[in-house]
């Protein structure tokens, strides 16, 4: 029996799993970890928050320090999350507290399996905890980008731009990219697109229940920054 089994490979995750090491089991669904951010193009604000974890430090350290580019930074965090036990490609089939602990069945590429734990943890973000969606775009222009209804944000590199595009909470993969090729189809001369978010971007709400059926919510992106969200991760 695990001590914590972490839904989500996520920056919050990684905070939980850096200090419970091998008692805890990570499950996510994709195959790549930080998506809550980085799949998501969205670089993250608020970087002049006091950091309270030496932890913390070392990670801003990897992530901006080392010249880590906009499509590397969520590599960091694999060697974190490879110090305790993390499924890939596992999809959460259900999730039951019996005999006060939770069984925790699963489907990836070894069948179904199942695994008990003390405590569940949930970092993912959902439409169901979520107020806003957005579908981001990376973007280079000689300008900043002026499109109605969409908000273009600096990612630090230059002329590269982030824009990120409102759609239904409900709004699928298909809808979003048929939504963006609206805002693409108005560039003008001088933009160009450079790469397309492969997760949505979630605005998660305000005053969230600490619990939900039983399990502990800690949503990564309830934090402005990867960085806030590993050291909540941390105060597990």
């Amino acid at each position: 029996m695990y001590e914590t089994i972490i839904l989500g490979a996520t920056f919050a995750a990684a905070g939980i799993a850096s200090r419970q090491k091998k008692k805890c089991l990570i499950l996510e669904q994709s195959l790549q970890a930080g998506y809550e951010f980085f799949g998501a193009l969205n670089y993250g604000t608020d970087y002049d928050v006091p950091l309270k974890t030496q932890e913390g430090q070392a990670l801003y350290q990897q992530i901006f320090a080392e010249g880590v580019t906009p499509y590397m930074r969520n590599t960091c965090i694999y060697p974190i999350l490879q110090e305790s036990n993390v499924l890939f490609g596992t999809q959460v089939v259900s999730v039951e507290k019996k005999e006060g602990a939770f069984l925790c069945k699963t489907y990836g590429v070894g069948g179904y399996a199942s695994f008990w734990a003390k405590n569940v943890i949930d970092t993912r973000c959902s439409e169901e905890i979520s107020c806003e969606k957005t579908y981001n775009l990376l973007v280079e222009s000689d300008t900043l980008p002026q499109f109605e209804g969409i908000d273009a944000q600096c990612t630090g590199i230059d002329r590269h731009y982030v824009l990120r595009c409102p759609v239904p909470l409900l709004c699928d993969y298909g809808q979003a990219r048929e939504l963006a090729e609206k805002t693409i189809r108005q560039f003008s001369q001088g933009q160009r697109l450079i790469l397309l978010a492969d997760e949505f971007d979630y605005q998660v709400e305000e005053n969230l229940a600490a619990t939900r059926n039983q399990i502990r919510i800690l949503p990564s992106k309830a934090y402005k920054n990867p960085i806030c969200a590993f050291e909540a991760g941390l105060e597990v």
